[in-house]
């Protein structure tokens, strides 16, 4: 699972990001997948589960997903928690079948606004000194287009 810097992890991973919005549908129906895996998940313990790679890989293909607020609607919480309310939450597989149906109805809502914005940029790779960068494998990612 890639962490920092950017484009570190494994190239399967990164890969399925080529997908583009093709591949959205199927990450949003393995999301109650928990299978584990042997991606640790750093500063909240514990491994990364299918469905948690697929809710990475697509806030990867959509830059602006919205994770958090799909869990948690009182702004007041989302400050004092951040992003360690997803694992609080999906650790309950009730909770997760939840977050998988607000998920895919927010794909449904607004698939039709979502924006390629293409990343020519160059990313880290390792933490090394003068390391490897590359480009993003997919060449950019989708954004929601904003209506007026």
């Amino acid at each position: 699972m890639p962490y920092q810097p950017e484009l570190s992890g494994d190239s399967l991973f990164w890969n399925i990001t080529k997908g583009k919005i093709d591949i959205l549908p199927y990450l949003i129906d393995r999301i109650n997948d928990t299978t584990k895996t042997n991606a640790s998940v750093p500063n909240f313990g514990g491994v990364y589960t299918i469905g948690d790679i697929c809710v990475r890989a697509i806030e990867e293909i959509i830059r602006d997903f919205p994770t958090i607020n799909l869990i948690e609607t009182d702004k007041s919480l989302l400050m004092e928690k951040a992003y360690g309310i997803y694992w609080g939450y999906v650790s309950d597989f009730k909770n997760r079948l939840e977050f998988q149906k607000r998920v895919r109805v927010w794909y449904e809502e607004n698939k039709h606004n979502l924006v390629w914005q293409v990343d020519d940029k160059l990313y880290a790779v390792s933490d090394e000194e003068n390391g490897e960068t590359k480009k993003r494998p997919a060449g950019g990612y989708y954004i929601v287009k904003k209506n007026p």
